[in-house]
């Protein structure tokens, strides 16, 4: 037993002499490091979202005209022909009513509208409140009610104000990159700032988007079926898996329209 106890005691102080040996609590305080480093910032981006939520909700009218136009674009590439006039009148009478029916937009007397050259099937408001139509998009020939959805659906966002959330996110995430020297992700969130096209909403903010068309499709028309028949005509045309449509921002479209439907019956 005596000899193993020396044989102990010489390795003890072996291992304190040599650096090459690590301690076992080396693990451990690096690990403790790292809980307090993840602590730290999920603790700044939930003050960060806290304080911007109440900014974003008092805010003037004046102030956030201030800054809708700082983050104003450039919508010269993009245009109105005579082959969409049709649509972008009826687009236009569509707004008139729906600012008529929301205090939040009083203050907008206009939501400028243009289309952009795309196949692709979409349409998207600025922080500015101008609102892109793809080609695309018209070029599927829809009633006046389709279309007035998917307008009231994009002022929708500029009524929840979810632009200035998204761009609030991102400074948050610029601020944690800044602070934790990552340039990479630092440049490529800017670059998407800059290109206010990417900008992406949250599924319950796409869901609120909805439920605001909705509200306004009863007010102007009487019924949301418009909604209905634009979600069934977009399910129609859905190339994407349908396991994919769960990783989307957007609600899967079945959803919407379920829920669309359901608020058809609910009002009539």
């Amino acid at each position: 037993m005596k000899t193993n106890n020396r044989y102990k005691e010489q390795y003890a102080l072996i291992t304190e002499e040599n650096v090459n040996v690590k301690s076992n609590n080396d693990l451990k305080d690096f690990l403790v490091l790292i809980c307090w480093v993840v602590c730290a910032v999920l603790l700044f981006f939930s003050a960060f979202k806290f304080i911007s939520a109440i900014f974003i909700n008092t805010m003037s009218v004046e102030t956030q005209l201030k800054i809708e136009k700082l983050l104003s674009n450039n919508n010269q590439r993009y245009f109105v022909n005579k082959k969409y006039q049709k649509e972008i009148d009826m687009l236009y009478n569509a707004q008139k009513q729906i600012i008529a029916n929301d205090s939040k937009i009083a203050h907008k007397k206009r939501f400028e509208l243009y289309v952009k050259p795309s196949k692709e099937i979409n349409a998207w408001i600025h922080p500015n409140g101008t609102i892109v139509f793809t080609s695309g998009l018209l070029d599927g020939k829809l009633e006046e009610q389709e279309l007035a959805f998917i307008l009231a659906h994009e002022i929708g966002h500029y009524s929840n104000k979810d632009h200035f959330r998204a761009i609030s996110n991102k400074i948050a995430v610029i601020s944690a990159c800044i602070l934790t020297g990552n340039s990479t992700e630092l440049s490529t969130i800017i670059s998407g700032i800059a290109n206010l096209e990417s900008m992406r909403h949250t599924r319950a903010q796409e869901k609120k988007a909805d439920e605001y068309a909705s509200r306004m499709m009863f007010k102007i028309y009487g019924s949301n079926q418009g909604g209905i028949d634009i979600m069934k005509r977009l399910q129609r045309a859905e190339k994407t898996p349908e396991f994919m449509q769960y990783i989307s921002d957007h609600p899967r479209t079945i959803t919407r329209i379920y829920w669309l439907e359901k608020q058809q019956i609910k009002n009539n």
